[in-house]
């Protein structure tokens, strides 16, 4: 069989002897007998990859969205599986969740790409780490399999930069603290 195949056939069994056809009026074969042979499809495994195992986000940003995050999305096995559905989901690993104001998201998937969007509460700095899996809706009747391996990302939301505690110079002539230029 083809890999990915499933389907029906229809056969005409015939046995043949060694040559005592002389016992039998010089017939050396049975008569032929239909065979039906039927093969159930079974659900092959879905399949995504994640090119980048983390994403670091700028301080003060609230919302991020990294398009083609998520790549090579396929419901798996051959053409009876490409009307499958797909599903992300996102679960939290470790670090700190109180960061984010929304869990993170995949979204907007084409032609086997996905987008991972972030929703982050105002002042957030620190780092989580989640579990991404991917299903499809063809069931695990006769051994199939709906899951896709899980990959793991980490999400990086760095520190503020250090305030200037550095008094503005006041002793240089032509300068004055409200940022205009006076000339002397």
């Amino acid at each position: 069989l083809l890999p990915d195949a499933s389907g029906r056939a229809l056969l005409d069994v015939v046995l043949f002897d060694d040559g005592w056809a002389a016992l039998r009026n010089g017939e050396n074969a049975s008569a032929p007998q239909r065979l039906e042979v039927v093969v159930l499809p079974v659900n092959d495994r879905p399949s995504f990859s994640l090119p980048a195992a983390s994403v670091e986000v700028p301080h003060g940003e609230l919302s991020l969205s990294r398009a083609g995050f998520v790549r090579s999305v396929a419901p798996g096995g051959g053409a009876d599986e490409e009307s499958q559905h797909v599903t992300f989901s996102l679960v939290f690993e470790e670090g700190d969740a109180g960061m984010f104001a929304a869990d993170p998201r995949v979204a907007r998937c084409h032609e086997g790409a996905c987008s991972l969007d972030l929703a982050l509460k105002p002042g957030a700095e620190g780092a989580a780490k989640w579990r991404v899996s991917l299903s499809d809706d063809g069931g695990a009747a006769r051994g199939g399999q709906h899951l896709a391996a899980p990959a793991f990302f980490s999400v990086r939301v760095l520190a503020a930069p250090p305030a200037s505690h550095a008094a503005p110079r006041t002793d240089l002539p032509g300068l004055r603290v409200a940022d205009q230029v006076l000339t002397a």
